[in-house]
């Protein structure tokens, strides 16, 4: 079941972060740093959670997954890459447990982020990854975003910066 976080699920989310943190690393994918501290640290998800921008993905009492969706107000790739101005919402710190893949998680992840963009009237949805995460980049080509182009921030890594055209099903 996907639910909004809770305060309470922080200990279960770092936890399962840090693994995926650590195999990031050993990937050499930079774009999540190894400890607690970077980036993304509890101190995001607890914004997130009091936000209201931060969903689970919870069964049995265990999260399994975690996604953070949110409109994006600022249109923050507009600095790095042509991005669309429609209303859109963005999604963020997209992560699977390393113990639970295969299960399609991080694609019911992905559409109910979908779902929750289009419930508040969104047209787009935006999303970056690391240039190297190859995962990541057949999944959202498997539910349809679109690659935009590329581009490099202040923090380390290449990133590829897609967009879905959302409509009312």
């Amino acid at each position: 079941m996907i639910r909004l976080a809770s305060l309470n699920d922080l200990s279960q989310i770092n936890q399962m972060i840090l693994k995926i943190k650590i195999e990031l690393k050993n990937m050499n994918n930079p774009q999540w740093g190894i400890t607690i501290n970077e980036y993304p640290s509890n101190d995001d998800f607890y914004n997130d959670i009091k936000k209201e921008n931060l969903y689970v993905y919870e069964e049995d009492n265990i999260i399994k997954g975690v996604i953070y969706v949110a409109e994006d107000f600022e249109n923050e790739y507009v600095k790095y890459i042509c991005s669309s101005n429609l209303k859109s919402y963005v999604i963020h710190r997209l992560g699977v447990s390393l113990d639970y893949r295969r299960q399609q998680i991080g694609k019911k992840l992905l559409e109910y982020a979908e779902k929750v963009a289009l419930q508040n009237r969104a047209k787009i949805l935006k999303i970056d990854i690391e240039h190297n995460n190859i995962k990541m980049k057949n999944l959202l080509e498997k539910l349809n975003f679109e690659y935009i182009g590329s581009f490099q921030a202040e923090y380390p890594g290449d990133y590829d910066y897609y967009e879905k055209k959302l409509e009312k099903k």
